[in-house]
């Protein structure tokens, strides 16, 4: 079985877009104002402490306890972070409907061009992995950085 790669130096997957996912609402909350610091890392703290948690167990801590203060805080508080999340929601959904009727752009094909031998080796890798096939790949067109030459790959 094939670990899953974590991304490249660029912190960027397949063709150069960035993996990104909306905050829980209670994430939200928590870097707001300092509520972290002020009212869940003692809790978390001492829990941890308390039980000997080791460091890759604590995160379930740190999310339970926040959810837990979260839900305590007045109704407004918890109704404003909601709106936020619903704002950043349409934010995104905005941000991806221009994206998709964006015009071709050569600085985002040459980005996808230098992610693709990267994808092309995982994605490779992966269906020999699983299958046993050997697998080749050939692909080829313009070059934006190099003036629309053709360039290959295989």
């Amino acid at each position: 079985k094939l670990r899953k790669q974590a991304p490249g130096k660029s912190g960027k997957f397949f063709f150069g877009e960035e993996r990104t996912r909306l905050p829980q609402v209670t994430e939200l909350w928590s870097r707001r104002d300092g509520n972290y610091e002020e009212k869940v890392k003692h809790l978390v703290d001492a829990e941890v402490a308390a039980h000997n948690i080791p460091c890759n167990k604590a995160l379930a801590v740190v999310n339970r306890h926040t959810r837990e203060v979260f839900n305590a805080q007045p109704e407004e508080v918890r109704a404003a972070m909601y709106a936020k999340l619903e704002e950043l929601k349409n934010n995104t959904k905005a941000t991806n409907a221009a994206k998709e009727h964006a015009p071709p752009d050569p600085k985002k094909y040459a980005a996808a061009i230098q992610c693709l031998p990267d994808a092309i080796l995982r994605f490779t890798q992966a269906v020999e992995a699983q299958t046993g096939f050997f697998v080749s790949v050939v692909c080829g067109g313009p070059d934006p950085i190099n003036k629309g030459q053709i360039r290959t790959l295989a």
